[in-house]
């Protein structure tokens, strides 16, 4: 499933790790993946803990609110149109712990896109 590009191992003898002779050993590697399916993005995602869960959706955002046009707002209405009840039931149990000023937002919101 992965292939692996290329990697770069980077050794600094100031900090040094037992498994690597008293070197401090770095790897950096670019994984190209072309077959992730949506399951297996999933399963990795419940493998990360909370904070790491929460850094996946700030990453989305960070991209998503660059797209050109609705962007995100068109692609969140494309995901609410699509989701099965499943999906659907995990938006809505998230959504459920949010703080109660998020649900004005979403209110003032959804009483804008009525009146257009």
């Amino acid at each position: 499933m992965s292939d692996v590009q290329g990697a770069a191992i980077e050794a600094t003898p100031n900090r040094p790790h037992p498994s690597a002779g008293g070197r401090e050993v770095r790897v950096t590697r670019t994984i190209q993946i072309d077959d992730l399916t949506p399951g297996e993005l999933a399963d990795l995602f419940t493998e990360f803990d909370e904070y790491g869960q929460c850094q996946f959706f700030e990453r989305v955002w960070e991209i998503a609110k660059a797209w050109p046009g609705a962007g995100w707002c068109q692609q969140s209405f494309s995901i609410a149109r699509q989701a099965s009840p499943a999906a659907r039931e995990a938006i809505r149990v998230l959504a459920s712990h949010l703080p109660a000023e998020d649900f004005a937002y979403i209110a003032a919101v959804q009483e804008q896109s009525h009146e257009a």
